[in-house]
């Protein structure tokens, strides 16, 4: 069996340049890789994938800056990044919006994190082994690492804080469903038995959209009631208790107005250079402050004006109206996340299969996203829930009902059902402009089948939050990205909103848990995505690549998915 760390560890040498081609293949298949594989790994690893800088447009004088860091780089008092919603919550792991993660991913570290090249490398921890049948994990941690309330990090905080993830949320239950034991075997080592091999694990503490953030186990317990059976923790709420190891603390959260971190003086980094993610995390900025600009046009307005440093997201529309101007440089985000619509399977007309089924087939997929998207260049509309940058995950299956709009079948499965007419509401947001076209669209599309869709508009944290009642909706909006690994999508699970309980889609997605073969989850995954296509847990329109722009005078700001504003300083 093939210890899938190894094969990390593998990849990173060779995307660092510590390999060439023939001893990295040498390698690969002493560990028993296939050549398919093989060929993937090379492909990964020669591939831009995010983090390289983007150059600055014509007639600019800002240049691309290097991720190993500068020597001009220096401290500087504060840096204004304008949002275009406020953060649904203080707490990582309640939730799982992705401003929410790129904000407080400023104040939370993981025990590994994602190197270039998507290879997972170690932050809080040092290392880990991995037994040969691939049951048994064994992580050892950093010593020496300070909390933002002045403790130094043990195994008893690790330990607090995976069982508080295996609760909380989609992917710490399906990781650790099958774990034996979870125990610290000293202040700085923590083992993990399982029943059966993990093929998941490494991607699911990992990735930052897995939401795995080491808080101190006293926070844990605070917010922890065992009296309570099915959901014991509660939502961190107290800026006092959002504490982590990471280079910025919250100092303010003032709802609508605005979130202020500070620099973290006494921050452990680690001593290697930049690596994606990972490495060594500079904090320039003695402040950051994350600022909630709902509209777009007063975000651009802001940032040409110099209020704000950065803009998170802007329209495509603004495109043309940004690269022209010689003090900003734009930052097309790719891969990017899926503009979707994901239906409510516990209650209502759409836990009826057929139904569903009705929606897709009623969908234009191109029309949707070409009246979602002003500029072609920022969308991509093709069946495959991994977009062709992840070129080992992409593939076709299920294209004919993607790409097919048949008005009379979708006519045909609404007479099957027991729906009457009665209004479906979606709910959406205007915070994110293409989930609300993207709706609109839609809604208009069905409507021409018998689907009578009412549009319910509020703010994206009311929508995060209502998402979670049953009782609420019927379908909602949201961008649901791969993330490297089939395991980094939480909308296969059926404690996830939405609440997919077909058995298709959630039986692959069980069998990639313990699965260790990469070429036989590659074939459950395209039995997931056909399963996905006959059972329609949501619709996918198409891929949206997000747009953000910076002022010339910021350094060190990436084009990776997962913002991160570390590691960035102001030219003087």
């Amino acid at each position: 069996m093939v210890n899938y760390l190894n094969i990390h560890q593998l990849m990173r040498q060779k995307s660092t340049g510590q390999l060439n081609r023939r001893e990295f293949m040498k390698r690969a298949f002493a560990l028993g890789l296939t050549a398919p594989a093989v060929a993937s790994m090379l492909s990964a690893c020669a591939t831009v994938e995010p983090g390289a800088t983007t150059t600055a447009p014509a007639g600019s004088d800002a240049a691309p800056v290097a991720q190993t860091g500068s020597e001009s780089a220096q401290r500087f008092d504060k840096l204004i990044v304008a949002l275009n919603s406020d953060l649904a919550s203080l707490d990582l792991m309640w939730g799982t919006p992705n401003i929410n993660r790129d904000v407080m991913g400023h104040v939370y570290e993981y025990l590994f994190t994602m190197g270039e090249g998507n290879i997972y490398i170690p932050d809080l921890a040092e290392g880990m082994d991995v037994s040969e049948d691939g049951t048994v994990f064994t992580i050892q941690l950093r010593q020496g690492v300070n909390f933002h309330n002045g403790k130094v990090m043990t195994s008893e905080d690790v330990l607090a804080s995976m069982l508080r993830w295996q609760r909380m949320t989609q992917r710490g239950s399906s990781l650790l469903a099958a774990s034996e034991s979870i125990t610290a075997l000293d202040d700085h080592t923590i083992e993990i038995v399982f029943s059966e091999p993990n093929g998941g694990f490494l991607y699911g503490i990992g990735h930052y959209g897995g939401l795995f953030g080491v808080l101190p186990s006293e926070i844990v317990e605070k917010y922890y009631d065992e009296s309570v059976e099915e959901n014991p923790d509660s939502q961190i709420t107290e800026i006092a208790d959002a504490i982590g190891t990471g280079p910025y603390k919250v100092t303010e959260w003032v709802l609508d107005r605005s979130v202020v971190m500070e620099r973290f003086e006494d921050y452990s980094a680690r001593d290697e250079p930049i690596d994606g993610r990972g490495g060594r995390r500079h904090a320039y900025a003695g402040v950051i402050e994350f600022i909630p600009v709902p509209d777009a046009t007063t975000r651009l307005n802001g940032l040409i004006a110099g209020e704000y440093h950065i803009a998170y997201d802007l329209s495509p529309a603004q495109y043309e109206q940004v690269v022209s101007d010689q003090n900003l440089i734009p930052f097309v985000i790719k891969p990017g996340s899926k503009a979707v619509g994901v239906f409510n399977k516990q209650k209502g007309p759409f836990a009826d299969q057929k139904l569903r089924q009705a929606a897709l087939a009623a969908t234009d997929a191109f029309e949707v996203m070409a009246g979602t998207v002003d500029n072609p260049e920022f969308y991509g509309a093709f069946a495959s829930l991994a977009g062709p940058e992840w070129a080992f995950w992409y593939t076709e299956e299920g294209k004919e009902l993607y790409e097919t709009r048949d008005l009379e079948k979708a006519r045909q499965l609404i007479a099957e059902t027991d729906y009457d007419g009665e209004p479906l509401r979606w709910i959406t947001t205007r915070d994110f402009d293409y989930m609300y076209r993207s709706a609109l669209i839609a809604t208009q599309q069905w409507a021409e089948a018998g689907l009578n869709v009412e549009l319910v508009v509020s703010d994206w944290p009311t929508v995060v939050t209502n998402r979670s009642d049953p009782d609420a909706y019927e379908i909602f909006s949201t961008g649901i990205g791969f993330a490297g690994d089939p395991l980094g999508t939480s909308a296969y699970t059926s404690n996830w909103p939405g609440w997919t309980t077909s058995p298709g889609v959630t039986g692959a997605y069980a069998s990639l848990i313990t699965e260790t073969d990469q070429d036989k989850r590659k074939e459950l995954w395209v039995d997931l995505q056909r399963a996905f296509y006959e059972e329609v847990p949501y619709i996918q329109f198409g891929e949206r690549y997000a747009f953000r722009a910076v002022r010339a005078e910021v350094q060190g700001f990436t084009d990776r998915p997962d913002f991160m504003v570390w590691n960035v300083w102001l030219a003087s």
